[in-house]
């Protein structure tokens, strides 16, 4: 019984293998890849709080309180050769962009263009890994292809690469109901990905349907399908993954102790914290050329006071990890 152009009952597996596709409109594949890749950012948050007395707690857990691993996000390394180090840079630049515009105290000291210029390099890295990343997912959490891999590969070929199929995607191409045509053409590339064969394999496939008389699209052709992104919405990640999980950490007015009184209160600290001097995150902040602090950095009095370092005179007495300190030029 021939169906859709293949020479395959409807019940094998490998019929429904070629005709099944996500739905471009709810691509739920799609989204479980990419809901992988931000969370693998967030988990990678690197470095901790700094306190006088005490271990602080972890920024991991002080901007992404209710972080825990998603689906295959324990794959992300291994599947886009992006060791974690990698992830914790991109972590530090999207936290610092989304303090950006997320603070107000700390704002004017964070240097949003070498930000954006991090993050942008950062996209550009990750989306030439992200075709192989939604490879994986497909074979897992879609394809789910329980026969043998090498004989669905040549078995999925030999049905493609036929006249009869490619005459009948055209019958569909000039009634006008060969919907969405990138896109099916760009999930056969991948689900033979998914099922081992190499660029060089695939680009033969189009070579061969090409000459056949299948119509391919130039976003999904030879050399290009790589590039195809449309599954993956938006196609960069950046502070907007991340604003409303970090917003009550970047912004948290945190209260400072004091062994010498009362202590007080510091608006956006953990912000601050995080792009101190020695943090993750003090590449991505400037500092007047005078001094290694901002005129607006605040300093703990030894009365437990905090206080604009501008304001501080000589002979005030400053807290420090050994006891009060006398202020001086």
């Amino acid at each position: 019984m021939e169906l859709q152009g293949l020479t395959l009952d409807q019940s094998d597996p490998l019929y429904v293998l070629i005709t099944q596709t996500p739905d471009i409109n709810s691509n739920t594949t799609g989204s479980t890849a990419r809901s992988a890749l931000v969370n693998k950012v967030k988990g990678a948050t690197p470095g901790r709080h700094t306190e006088l007395f005490s271990s602080g707690k972890l920024f991991k857990d002080l901007f992404f309180p209710n972080y825990s691993p998603v689906s295959y996000e324990a794959d992300v390394v291994s599947n886009t050769s992006l060791d974690d180090n990698w992830w914790s840079s991109v972590s530090v630049a999207v936290l610092c962009q989304s303090m950006y515009y997320q603070t107000s105290d700390l704002r004017s000291q964070l240097v949003i263009d070498n930000i954006n210029s991090a993050m942008d390099a950062f996209n550009v890295t990750l989306r030439e890994k992200a075709v192989k990343w939604y490879t994986h997912i497909l074979l897992k959490d879609y394809m789910k292809y329980a026969g043998d891999i090498q004989s669905a590969k040549n078995g999925y070929i030999d049905q493609i690469c036929t006249s009869k199929w490619v005459t009948y995607k055209m019958k569909q191409y000039n009634d006008g109901t060969w919907l969405n045509p990138s896109w099916e053409e760009f999930h056969h590339w991948i689900k033979l990905s998914a099922l081992g064969a190499s660029d060089d394999e695939i680009n033969t496939v189009i070579k061969k349907l090409k000459n056949l008389g299948l119509r391919i699209f130039p976003d999904v052709d030879a050399g290009a399908w790589q590039h195809y992104f449309v599954w993956y919405t938006p196609s960069s990640i950046d502070h907007n993954d991340i604003d409303k999980d970090a917003a009550r950490g970047e912004l948290e007015e945190v209260y400072m102790p004091s062994v010498y009184g009362s202590g007080s209160y510091m608006n956006e600290e953990n912000s601050f914290e995080f792009t101190a001097s020695d943090q993750p995150g003090e590449q991505y902040r400037s500092v007047p050329s005078s001094s290694c602090f901002s005129s607006r950095t605040k300093v703990l009095m030894a009365n437990g006071m905090l206080t604009e370092i501008e304001q501080i005179k000589v002979g005030d007495h400053v807290a420090s990890p050994h006891g009060p300190r006398i202020g001086s030029r």
